[in-house]
This record gives C-alpha cells, structure tokens and sequence, in this order.
C-alpha cells in the first residue's frame, strides 16, 4: 500500500512539472521576476488540491513577499450493518444442545474539522521563463476537533432474549502553535492567473484534551426484566511537540 501511494505520489508530480515546463515553452512574453509578475495591488492565493485555503499576497521587497491567510478541512463519516449469527452449544456427553441467535447492528459516525492561521515571509530562489521556485517561513496557529461515535446494539435469541448496546464516545480537541515553513513552485498559465505547488514542514507545540465516555445497557426480557446501566468517562490532557510534512497542494495564483 505504501509502495503504490509513493508511486502515485511521484507520478503526480512529474506530471505537474511536465505541464508546467509544457507552458513555459509555449508562452512568449518576456520573464519577470517574482514580485514583478504581481500587480501593486497583490495577488490571491487559492489552495485546490491537497487541502483548502486562502491566502492574500502583497509586495514586501524586490523578489520577496508577505502572504497571510486561512486553512480549513472537514471530514465526514457514518458507516452501518447488520450481521446475523448462530452459535450452537453442545454439552458432554452430548445430551442436549441450544441453538443461540446473535443480531448485531453496529452504527458509526466520525466527524472532524481543523482550521488554520499562518503570516508567510516569501522569497523567490530561483526562475526559468515564467516558472519560479520560492519558499517561505513564519508562524502558524491551529485548532482542530474530532469526535468518533460508536454504537453496538446485540440481541441474543435463544431460550431466553438478551439484548446489550454499547455505546462509546471520543472528543478529541487540539490547540498548537509554531513556524511553518514551506518550498514551493510557481508558473504562469495565462495573464495574471498562474498555478502553484507546495510542500510544507511544521513544527507545533499542542495542547490536546481528550474525552473518552462510554454506556452500557443489558437487559434480559425473559427470565428477569431488569435493565442495567453502566456509565464511564474518562478525561485526559497532553502537550508536546509534533512535526508535519505535508502532501503536496496545488493551487492557483490570481494577481489583482
């Protein structure tokens, strides 16, 4: 699985600068330098691929910029079934046996969002024809929560009828701040209108409270019609370290 989503990776990004070196070939104005391809009134900045985000650029020095700006991300899940199974019991000697049916109906749903702030120091490092390498460095704060729900209703039929239904809940709620710092391309497709391709490395002290909480109900319908509940919670905090280098994200460049 690593080995084909490396491969994957790799064949994206020859691709990306085929089509990048493609264009340059194909476009005949003249070069410019970074900031020079850049209005006096800055560009915007937006992230397509590998990740949402806006950006606003604007002039700082000859081939130098400044870029402020936002990330998001959101995820979604639910996933649900249904199982039915047979168990058989026997006894030794085989006198008697029961037959036990097990009905299962597991139901799960995750959710998560981050969001990001990040200010940018940007330097061009090198050019060819209207394709620029870049990087940048600065600060960057992050918030991010995840929350996973499961739930697991059981009824066993036999002699007599159980059911069980176990319900668990994880929060996950994270803070950290740190320098991010980035190496990136940048090519001309038209007039005022280029693409981008990043890859990012980050550095981030975190904050992380996590909440675990789970119930469990029995009951047994037949012989004793008592229900009982069982509650837990649980409450940690972490802080710590943690480095990032990201996937690539391709987005556009549009000069105002």
């Amino acid at each position: 699985m690593k080995t084909t989503c490396s491969r994957t990776i790799h064949i994206t990004i020859v691709l990306l600068l085929s089509t990048m070196l493609g264009l340059q070939i194909a476009h005949t104005q003249t070069t410019d330098s970074l900031i020079h391809t850049s209005s006096s009134n800055g560009a915007m900045q937006f992230q397509l691929i590998g990740g949402i985000g806006v950006y606003y650029i604007g002039d700082w020095a000859p081939a130098s910029q400044f870029r402020i700006g936002a990330d998001v991300s959101f995820n979604h899940s639910n996933q649900s079934g249904s199982n039915n199974g047979y168990t058989i019991y026997s006894y030794t000697p085989p006198s008697s046996s029961s037959v036990q049916e097990n009905i299962r109906q597991p139901d799960q749903t995750y959710n998560s969002y981050q969001t990001s702030l990040s200010g940018l120091y940007l330097h061009n490092l090198a050019e060819y024809k209207h394709t620029f390498i870049y990087c940048g460095v600065g600060p960057m704060i992050t918030y991010s929560w995840n929350r996973s729900i499961s739930k697991n209703p059981q009824t066993y039929i036999s002699s007599d009828t159980s059911s069980y239904n176990d319900n668990s809940e994880y929060t996950n709620k994270t803070s950290s701040v740190g320098p991010l710092a980035i190496i990136g391309v940048r090519s001309r497709l038209i007039d005022h209108v280029s693409l981008s391709a990043e890859l990012e490395l980050s550095a981030v002290y975190q904050w992380t409270m996590q909440t675990n909480s789970d119930i469990y109900i029995s009951n047994n319908s037949s012989f004793n019609p008592v229900t009982n509940t069982n509650n837990s919670s649980d409450i940690t905090h972490l802080n710590g370290w943690a480095i990032s280098l990201n996937s690539i994200r391709v987005g556009l460049i549009i000069e105002l």
